[in-house]
């Protein structure tokens, strides 16, 4: 998924292309590589395996919080998805931060300063560093922020990679729930709740000079995402040319 990134010794007037955020591209090859069961795999750790995915991606919602470091490139999410069309959090990258919003097939999102200055500057720093900006989730650059707030597209992005063989440790604790590791050729380690639906509850991966760590929590909790007062359209913004 990945998208252009801007020129950014250019100085160009406020445009779409302005908004070829590389974040999510970035969050998605940062992730660690965490196998997906198929046939042929080791028994019940690989059964195990699909259940946690399988159940965690048709979960309500969750809220889901980590970090991905790589080089030249450190990034964090603190996010909560839903599947009604509802999801709310914030990614920073290289300590840019932004917040996201969303609301039905309209999508809201606010940076600070130090991230617009690393996409786009100039006018877009300008006029919209702490300003909220919308438009349809179904046109850029919303639609790349569209499969990181879903349970089902989000699992199926960071979880997906290589096959198996899997393997089972012995029961540990993380993020203080009693959780299975399981692990399979990729580098990372899935952490899987021992109890209840064996909901995905974490992931641990290192190699190459990345490393991630998320932990999933409040699945199938109700949550209010509200839409923000006022806000700048994007489309409005391009067909006037950023002026």
């Amino acid at each position: 998924m990945s998208k252009q990134i801007p020129d950014r010794r250019a100085k160009p007037k406020l445009r779409l292309a302005l908004f070829g955020m590389p974040l999510l591209a970035a969050t998605a090859i940062g992730a660690p590589t965490i196998a997906s069961a198929s046939t042929g795999s080791s028994g019940s750790a690989a059964q195990l395996f699909q259940t946690a995915l399988k159940s965690s991606a048709a979960a309500s919602s969750f809220s889901v919080k980590g970090s991905i470091n790589q080089p030249k490139q450190d990034i964090s999410l603190n996010l909560t998805v839903g599947a009604s069309g509802k999801s709310e959090g914030s990614i920073t990258i290289n300590g840019g931060s932004v917040k996201i919003i969303e609301i039905g097939n309209t999508a809201y999102f606010n940076g600070d300063t130090k991230f617009w200055n690393q996409n786009g500057g100039g006018s877009a720093t300008h006029m919209l560093a702490g300003r909220w900006v919308y438009g349809p989730t179904t046109t850029s650059p919303f639609s790349s922020f569209k499969s990181f707030l879903s349970p089902h597209e989000f699992i199926e992005v960071f979880l997906g990679g290589d096959t198996g063989p899997f393997k089972k440790g012995r029961t540990t604790t993380f993020d203080s729930v009693q959780s299975v590791p399981i692990t399979a050729s990729g580098p990372g380690t899935l952490y899987v709740a021992a109890a209840g639906g064996h909901l995905v509850v974490g992931a641990k991966g290192s190699k190459g000079g990345v490393s991630a760590a998320l932990a999933f929590t409040k699945y199938n909790q109700p949550f209010h995402a509200s839409k923000p007062s006022g806000g700048i359209s994007l489309q409005g913004l391009e067909k006037s040319g950023g002026s």
